[in-house]
Order: C-alpha cells, then sequence, then structure tokens
C-alpha cells in the first residue's frame, strides 16, 4: 500500500506505540543476551490484534519456550488504516 519501511523499523515503530513489549533472550552457550523477541500487550490482545503461539524448543539437555507473535486479519487491517491516515496527514515515520 506504498509504505516503505523494512521489518526492524516496523518492529521499532510497534515497540515505540505501545504495541509490542521488547524482551531480550540471554544464551547460556553464548553468555550473552543475543535475541530480541517481542509480546503483545493484553489491551492489544483482547482487541484482536495479535495472538501467540508457544513452541517449546529443546537445546541438549536445556529447553526453553518460544513466544512468536501473530498479527490477526483484524490487526493487519487496522494498521494498514493507520498507517494510510497517517501517510495522507504527514504523521507516519517508519
Amino acid at each position: 500500500n506504498g509504505i516503505e519501511t523494512g521489518e526492524h523499523r516496523l518492529y521499532d515503530w510497534l515497540v515505540e506505540n505501545k504495541y509490542l513489549i521488547r524482551h531480550k533472550r540471554y544464551s547460556k552457550s553464548k553468555q550473552k543476551y543475543e535475541t530480541d523477541y517481542y509480546e503483545p500487550y493484553q489491551y492489544w490482545v483482547e482487541k484482536g490484534l495479535f495472538f501467540t503461539k508457544e513452541t517449546v524448543i529443546g537445546e541438549g539437555n536445556n529447553s526453553f519456550i518460544r513466544q512468536t507473535v501473530y498479527v490477526t486479519g483484524v490487526g493487519q487491517v487496522y494498521f494498514i488504516k493507520k498507517f494510510l491516515y497517517y501517510m495522507a496527514n504527514d504523521k507516519l515515520s517508519l
């Protein structure tokens, strides 16, 4: 729809505008925080914009739960309308 952005800028915008919470995951094997993962605010889940899916990931004797955030069809329409409105009013900076 004419909105030029990349994945990182879009995630940054969603975090800055309080749709998602950014967390860091600690890697024991690499001894550092390495991966961002995101969690939607409960308010936006209840509004039907996002849902999450949890997957258990096994690494040797250790395992962890990876949570993946998905945007629903309702959420896609919501964000496209929001971005088009912002573009029409020169308020969008992605």
